[in-house]
């Protein structure tokens, strides 16, 4: 119920092994040289974290918990946010900060300044955008609607599509390493059928496990 922000940091360290906030306009800022890890929080407020370091070694670290927006702001921010657990439903990179996402569930990414957001692992349910100066690189991850194709090094990483053949399957694609195996494989359902598994074709074609590697794209 707070009048601003839940709690700010400034040039100070936070770890955060359970927390919840409610009722207050903003959730945690993190301002000047500070760094804060979160773990099992549940920030209520919109824009559950503001993130405008003002140093290099400044940083935020999501590890698990539910949030709403985690937001980058301001053109001097610097620093760093990781994302590798949890639930997020937006991230917003609004400043030359640097994003990085390896885990977890994310709703949509907007990156709209010059920073830039790194995308290697986690379940993205939404949109992935750049309008600014800034850079997004895609080299891993499940997507469920976004096409990612503009941000991936074809050089470096397949994109994989996943065809359910008249059933459903809640992924689009699948990303992943050029050459490495493709990893855990989503399910898909089809009324009055049994998922035999992935292949390279509706009729025929080689079966795909998590342990097959691409070296191109393919369906």
């Amino acid at each position: 119920g707070c009048r601003w922000y839940a709690a700010v940091v400034n040039d100070a360290q936070l770890q955060v092994k359970g927390l919840t906030t409610s009722g207050n306009r903003w959730g945690i800022n993190l301002d000047k040289t500070s760094s804060a890890v979160l773990a099992d929080a549940v920030l209520g407020e919109e824009d559950s974290v503001v993130f405008e370091g003002e140093s290099p070694d400044s940083s935020l670290t999501i590890e698990s918990g539910s949030f709403q927006n985690i937001k980058t702001q301001g053109d001097d921010t610097q620093g760093s946010v990781t994302i590798s657990g949890g639930t997020v439903e937006n991230v917003s990179n609004e400043s030359p900060a640097e994003i990085g996402i390896s885990g977890g569930t994310v709703g949509s990414i907007a990156n709209s300044s010059t920073g830039a957001v790194s995308i290697s692992g986690g379940t993205i349910l939404g949109s992935v955008s750049s309008t600014g100066g800034g850079s997004i690189e895609v080299t891993g991850g499940s997507f469920v609607s976004a096409d990612v194709g503009e941000f991936v090094d074809p050089d470096q990483t397949v994109i994989l599509t996943l065809d359910a053949n008249g059933g459903t399957c809640d992924l689009k694609t699948l990303v992943a390493a050029s050459g490495a195996p493709v990893g855990t494989l989503p399910e898909a359902a089809r009324d009055g059928y049994t998922l035999k598994g992935w292949y390279t074709a509706a009729n025929g074609g080689e079966k795909v496990t998590g342990e097959t590697a691409f070296t191109d794209n393919a369906t």
